[in-house]
Formats: C-alpha cells, structure tokens, sequence
C-alpha cells in the first residue's frame, strides 16, 4: 500500500471513457475540456457518441483540436447489446480502450489530476480494474457549495441503493 511511484516507466496506463449524448449544460465543454488537461504521460480518452447528430460532436472535435497531444479519440455509433442506452454507447470505447483501466466519467463530472491520483492510489494495492455501476464520490470540502454536497450525498446512498438492488 502506499503511493505510486510516479516514474514515467511505472505510472500505469488508464483509459478515460466519457459517454455522450447531447451537450445540454452549460458545462458540458469543460467538463469534456477538463480530462484533456490532466497532466499524465499514459492517458487515454475515448469520447462515446450515439450518433453524428449528436450537438456533442463538434463541441468533442473542437476541444479535441485544441489539445492534438493529449490520445483521444472520438467513436460514434450504438451497439445493442442491453436495453441501457449507456452500455450500447459504452460497449465500443470500451473494446477500443488501449489500457486495462478504465475510469467511466459522465458527462456532467469535471475531473483534475488530484481526482485521477485519487482513483489510482486506491487501486493501489493489487492494480485492478473495477467496473461496477455503484458511482464513487471524492470527500469534499466544508468550503464546496450545498448543491454538490447533496449531490453527493444523492451518488453514494440512494443511488448506490438502486442500482444495487436493481442489478442483484
């Protein structure tokens, strides 16, 4: 247990899948925007789309061109393999993913590098990947606004509940 050792050689690879509709908040270019601005040598996005009609690919390409180093790429299409929308937009980022693992971040979540270090030091002690649909909420501060506290508060006991029971 412990830290990683963030030597360039030893950091391990994760895949960033960012499931897309419509870009409906005012937030949504920098929420996408704030995955490519993590500073981390083996980062890959894969930005999943429904359709090309989606209002989310062109805001995707812009910021995708305004960041040619950062690997990301930008897959469209629906598989059918459940009734949820979510894993049929998933499935072919997830087949495409170069990394072991995978950090599913929605559309209306803004992540930093103190988020991505966060989700590698606690798979830390066997390097695992996790998929599970129970959502995993950062502590946050007394100084963050009542409507992202209740909002975790929503992600980490109802929610988790429901998709607990749903999916037993």
């Amino acid at each position: 247990e412990g830290t990683f050792d963030w030597a360039v050689g030893q950091c391990p690879g994760v895949t960033i899948l960012r499931p897309l509709m419509e870009a409906d908040e005012e937030t949504f270019e920098e929420n996408i925007e704030s995955v490519f601005r993590i500073p981390y040598s083996r980062l890959e996005i894969i930005c999943c789309v429904g359709n090309t009609d989606s209002t989310a690919v062109p805001i995707v390409q812009q910021v995708m061109a305004k960041y040619p180093h950062v690997d990301a790429k930008l897959l469209i299409g629906m598989d059918n393999l459940s009734r949820g929308g979510k894993l049929n937009n998933l499935a072919k980022g997830i087949r495409a993913a170069k990394h072991d693992l995978l950090w599913n971040i929605d559309t209306n979540i803004t992540a930093t590098e103190a988020d991505l270090v966060a989700f590698l030091e606690r798979l830390r002690p066997s390097l695992v990947g996790v998929c599970h649909q129970i959502g995993y909420v950062l502590p946050i501060g007394l100084d963050s606004c009542l409507y992202h506290q209740l909002e975790r508060q929503y992600l980490v006991s109802f929610l988790a509940r429901a998709f607990v029971l749903r999916f037993v």
